[in-house]
């Protein structure tokens, strides 16, 4: 249904930033991820201070196995909204993903600094510690992660066991 309105709104304003941002999400829920891309290209010339269409970019790119695409994307997001961690995240994610070790210590310490309880964003940072080497930040990462992931209740005891064993 959400399709089908989103090509009504095209029909009327096919160059808005915004439009074209919400058909980027339907086809990335689509997984239609080239169609998707376009779609956020399309927002980003719209509007090229659309922070989120800029990070949808990347996390499509990320999808279609292009991390070293996605970092500029990500960087631009975070650039434009210096607090937005799921960017900080996902540039620091596309940063691993180019074997990028040092830069991705970098995305991802933002991130834990935006969100200093986030379980996922230590792990990653402990990962990335891991590649470059430092294996003290790495191990006091991990440990991070743990803590947090075991704060929650419903906590899953293979991923904890899982941050352990890499500690």
């Amino acid at each position: 249904k959400a399709d089908e309105l989103l090509t009504k709104a095209m029909a009327i304003a096919p160059n808005d930033a915004e439009t074209q941002y919400f058909l980027g999400l339907i086809r990335s829920s689509q997984n239609r991820n080239a169609d998707a891309l376009v779609a956020f290209n399309k927002a980003k010339i719209a509007d090229p201070t659309y922070a989120e269409a800029f990070f949808q970019a990347g996390e499509t790119r990320v999808r279609l196995n292009k991390p070293e695409d996605a970092i500029a994307d990500y960087t631009k997001a975070t650039e434009l909204k210096p607090a937005y961690f799921e960017a900080w995240l996902g540039l620091g994610a596309a940063n691993y993903e180019a074997n990028k070790w040092e830069d991705a210590v970098k995305a991802y310490k933002e991130a834990t600094r935006l969100r200093n309880n986030n379980a996922e964003a230590f792990e990653n940072l402990a990962d990335a510690y891991r590649q470059v080497p430092n294996y003290v930040q790495s191990e006091a990462a991990y440990k991070l992660a743990a803590l947090f992931i075991e704060r929650n209740p419903n906590f899953n005891k293979e991923q904890a066991a899982d941050i352990y064993s890499k500690a």
